[in-house]
């Protein structure tokens, strides 16, 4: 079943649906009725039956009863309640008589076979009767609208439409009476501001016979933290992975279709372990390419190629590459090495950012490739001070899990999340020590800005009971501002997560998480379940589209020109068969040529290998 809309016009809705007269939201306000029913948007096979809203809702409190998992909970970031905390203009206020502005509404997940959609409120306005026209982004349009090809008729209201699809075309304008209206879009649908799109043009086959094994809810060759398990330099792409010979491999095409080449490291995984990955970077001074790989918490691997490999096309042989170490190029940099990840800066010096120490009880450490040379530039994040959890429980040691290190336009940006060392800060053993999401930057790659600011804390309310993750990833728009992906288990699931795996399963959401230009952050949870334990990796094209690939490679989008609300499934790997493992690596690089390069590895059993592949989008289309 779908739904579809007539031309390009926004969906109407009464504000007052007599099919859920059961619905029941009280306000905390003195400046509403108790039980007035003020928003509902029904779906088939929906039901809410009560919302709480306190006078403090836009601060992401608030309280549901919901049918179990058939409802995913209201946007507490996008959502906002005035009351007489919150200030509306005061002929508004008068004009609609009750104190509520409601910027989105609910994402439904319902029983039946209609599809769930996102539903945002754009307005809330008095109207005085006749058709209604729209205003924002629609350019005064009259409304019209059908449902899954059938004229929508208000009196019977949308549940019974949703149940009775043909092949019908045509469409109805839709007069609202006075004297509430609800301006409402279907998100995932082309409408007035649609979703940017993507297209499949490629799927490469890399290696039939990958290494598998599952460690930590992860496989070795494809981790979001690995961030260049596959890159684009110039006119060549590469990209990493373990052989089921436990080899290192590395891979050469060039762009756009050229065929890939293969060459085997003489270096041997040497642990089961998830977190060894293979880590790919090109120095511009020279252009090496550099390999950081199996470690945790331990030696890290290195070697680098002959100056010039990464863009003169010569032959691709081992031989082509230095001896493997474990020290960077010369550089010691101990023992205890974890997450290595390979930047370009805008002076166009590379540098590995890395952990040093363990988790929970490390520090983020930078170092530099100049000339030739690798240096140490110093720590970036220390597991120094005292933490203090509401339960009232401390911990004296932590490390940052950063969720990536972007330079755009000269400033270096760092969002992630901290994990403490003492696990009374959570409420359960099976949950996870990560609370908060920070952000910092500096316009030197030496002094830290924003770091002691309480601006920089980007969600200051989850705290270690929601089995928040860490490493996930951000990237940067056009206005040089920070957009990060997080995921968690929202407390309207449950306020205790006691396995982490089972929990962010079950009840995993993803918020989208950006910074204005005024230094506050919006955090908009994304409409669709992760259904999966791992993390989500995001993108934006140059009109500033974001793109959002969650485990299994399914990709979601929304426009800038909607303020990233439009969110949609373009693509669903499930869907289309390619049996994608979890989590995915993204060439980065790439995307600024309009190319989405997502490297994943097919699901297999026990040990037994299987394929690693690369797929390949056109952004925007």
């Amino acid at each position: 079943m779908d739904l579809s809309i007539g031309g390009d016009a926004w969906i109407f809705q009464r504000l007052i649906v007599p099919q859920l007269a059961a619905l029941d939201i009280r306000c905390d306000c003195r400046m509403l009725e108790t039980s007035k029913l003020i928003a509902m948007i029904a779906r088939s096979g929906c039901a809410l039956k009560r919302l709480s809203f306190p006078a403090d809702l836009h601060q992401g409190n608030y309280e549901m009863d919901t049918p179990a998992r058939d409802l995913l909970a209201l946007l507490p970031q996008v959502v906002k309640l005035v009351c007489n905390r919150v200030a509306l203009a005061t002929e508004e206020l008068q004009d609609i008589g009750m104190g509520v502005l409601i910027r989105r509404i609910d994402v439904f997940e319902c029983a039946v076979e209609s599809p769930k959609a996102y539903l945002e409120m754009i307005k809330v306005q008095h109207g005085r009767g006749g058709s209604l026209v729209v205003g924002h982004a629609c350019q005064d349009r009259v409304a019209s609208i059908s449902l899954c090809g059938n004229p929508f008729d208000p009196t019977r209201g949308i549940a019974s439409d949703l149940k009775r699809c043909s092949s019908s075309s045509k469409e109805r304008k839709m007069r609202l009476p006075a004297p509430l209206f609800i301006f409402v879009f279907l998100a995932s649908l082309n409408i007035c501001i649609a979703g940017p799109k993507v297209t499949l043009t490629s799927n490469s086959l890399l290696d039939p016979s990958g290494i598998f094994f599952v460690s930590y809810d992860g496989v070795v060759n494809v981790n979001s933290f690995q961030l260049s398990g596959v890159l684009t330099y110039g006119n060549y792409q590469f990209a990493a992975w373990y052989t089921s010979s436990r080899a290192a491999v590395l891979a050469r095409r060039q762009l756009p279709n050229g065929s890939w080449s293969t060459l085997a490291l003489p270096h041997m995984l040497s642990v089961n372990d998830s977190h060894n990955v293979i880590a790919l970077g090109v120095s511009p001074q020279d252009g090496k390419i550099h390999v950081a790989m199996d470690c945790h918490s331990s030696a890290v691997y290195y070697t680098s190629s002959e100056a010039g490999l990464a863009t003169n096309g010569a032959s691709w042989t081992a031989g082509r590459f230095g001896a493997i170490v474990t020290t960077l190029g010369g550089l010691n940099i101990g023992t205890v090495v974890t997450y290595p990840q390979f930047v370009v800066t805008p002076d166009k010096l590379l540098q590995m950012v890395y952990r040093s120490g363990v988790s929970a009880n490390g520090a983020t450490q930078l170092a530099e490739y100049a000339r030739g040379v690798w240096t140490n530039v110093g720590s970036r994040a220390s597991a120094s001070g005292v933490y203090t959890a509401p339960s009232s429980a401390t911990s004296a040691a932590r490390n940052l899990y950063i969720h990536g290190f972007t330079y755009s336009a000269g400033r270096l940006h760092v969002t992630g999340t901290w994990r403490e060392q003492a696990g009374s800060v959570s409420c359960s053993g099976g949950g996870l020590t990560n609370h908060d999401t920070t952000y910092f930057y500096s316009d030197d790659k030496c002094a830290w800005l924003c770091i002691r600011s309480s601006s920089c804390l980007c969600r200051s309310h989850v705290d270690a009971d929601h089995g928040l993750m860490n490493n996930e990833s951000q990237d940067v728009d056009s206005a040089g501002q920070i957009h990060a992906i997080i995921s968690y288990v929202p407390g309207r699931f449950t306020q205790c997560v006691t396995n982490y795996q089972a929990d962010r399963t079950a009840y995993g959401r993803t918020w989208h998480v950006y910074r204005s230009s005024s230094g506050s952050f919006t955090e908009v949870e994304i409409p669709f379940p992760i259904n999966a334990v791992g993390r989500s990796q995001i993108v934006m094209d140059a009109a500033d589209n974001v793109y959002v690939i969650l485990p299994c490679v399914k990709i979601v989008t929304a426009s800038k020109a909607s303020g990233w609300t439009d969110w949609s499934i373009v693509y669903d790997g499930v869907a289309a068969g390619l049996n994608a493992f979890g989590e995915v690596t993204v060439d980065r690089a790439r995307v600024a040529s309009g190319v989405l390069s997502v490297l994943y590895q097919e699901k297999s059993m026990g040990t037994t290998p299987s394929a690693v592949r690369i797929v390949d989008f056109a952004l925007g289309r």
